[in-house]
């Protein structure tokens, strides 16, 4: 598979499409490339999977990390009902990682066991097993109604 990188498709229909927004055409169309805001890669068929919005990108150490994909994995614990990762600004890193997760009714977890479960979903070798060590995790209780 490619790295991640912005998507940016070209034809006929994307210039059609976005005619109907001409304010915003100056910030979105170059050179016949829009410029989605998305990061994709493709496999090696040519497919395109979209990982997240380019904003929202966390760049900790050098290093890029898309939340979609902490999310997913978080997401993936038996305990978690619920994930969101956002950037926090760090002195060092510049940015960092940190997840709010949500437990499921009568699950327990804590935030080390979170990290050490994302810690675990990666290879040692990969760019995310790095910046797992610089990153937080709080978690909530579900609210009983």
């Amino acid at each position: 598979m490619s790295q991640n990188r912005e998507t940016l498709p070209r034809s006929d229909s994307c210039q059609t499409f976005i005619g109907e927004y001409a304010l915003s055409l100056a910030k979105v169309l170059h050179d016949g490339w829009l410029h989605t805001g998305e990061a994709g890669m493709v496999d090696e068929t040519g497919y395109l999977y979209v990982q997240d919005r380019i904003k929202d990108m966390i760049v900790s150490g050098g290093e890029n990390v898309y939340p979609s994909v902490v999310e997913n994995v978080l997401q993936q614990h038996p305990a978690v009902a619920e994930a969101a990762v956002i950037r926090v600004p760090d002195e060092r890193w510049g940015e960092v990682v940190k997840a709010i997760v949500v437990l499921r009714a009568e699950a327990t977890a804590t935030a080390d066991e979170l990290i050490e479960f994302c810690r675990g979903s990666w290879p040692a070798s990969s760019d995310r097993a790095r910046w797992i060590s610089r990153t937080g995790c709080r978690v909530h209780r579900p609210v009983k109604s």
